[in-house]
């Protein structure tokens, strides 16, 4: 970013028409707006895997209903949308995710085949912070702790963060469960310490 902005001003030369500078202006707002409004998972807090056995479940399917789910839930301002990731390197296939965000929590959610079953998975995080980050390479400290200081979270808001994450956790759990009703799944590494057994199995 930083490097980007130091080419576009060193191109400009004495001899360019005064509204080439204009050009570059805007040139440098919409990337830093581009930046600072695509929210890219930074920092990963959370992960889960359920496993589905002898059963593919439809990613498309899936995430539809997990959304009707969500939206009963009546949160407000939650976001939904879809990401795509590479399965494996840069040059791999891409996956799609189904991505559900409330203010600086973001779910992305995958369904995919595995064997002769699936897996649900979820990764939770947070959007990296673009200004924060603009501010540091460019040495802008005043600017750093100002934004530190607009950025301080509430009581309120971590209140409201925590219940929407463990409402989003509720939700692809009924999601889980509605897919593979008489099926087995697999629980959580937590469940299975426990009780080492699959969903849907009768007791031995």
């Amino acid at each position: 970013m930083y490097l980007l902005i130091n080419v576009l001003l060193q191109a400009q030369s004495n001899d360019d028409p005064p509204y080439f500078g204009y050009f570059i202006g805007f040139v440098i707002l919409v990337v830093i707006l581009v930046l600072i409004f695509s929210k890219k998972v930074g920092q990963i807090h959370d992960n889960e895997v359920s496993l589905v056995v002898d059963k593919q479940l439809s990613a498309q399917e899936f995430y539809a209903r997990l959304q009707e789910i969500i939206e009963s839930e009546n949160m407000p301002n939650v976001k939904f949308g879809r990401v795509k990731y590479n399965e494996f390197h840069a040059l791999s296939a891409l996956r799609e995710y189904f991505r559900v965000s409330y203010r600086d929590d973001i779910f992305d959610i995958c369904v995919a085949p595995f064997g002769n079953g699936s897996f649900v998975s979820y990764w939770l995080g947070e959007p990296k912070k673009r200004l924060k980050e603009l501010a540091q390479k460019m040495a802008f400290k005043a600017g750093e702790k100002l934004l530190e200081d607009f950025e301080r979270t509430t009581r309120y808001e971590i209140d409201t963060r925590t219940a929407f994450k463990s409402i989003v956790k509720d939700c692809i759990k009924k999601a889980i469960e509605e897919n593979t009703e008489g099926q087995g799944v697999r629980k959580s590494p937590e469940e299975l310490a426990t009780t080492g057994k699959l969903l849907g199995e009768d007791d031995k």
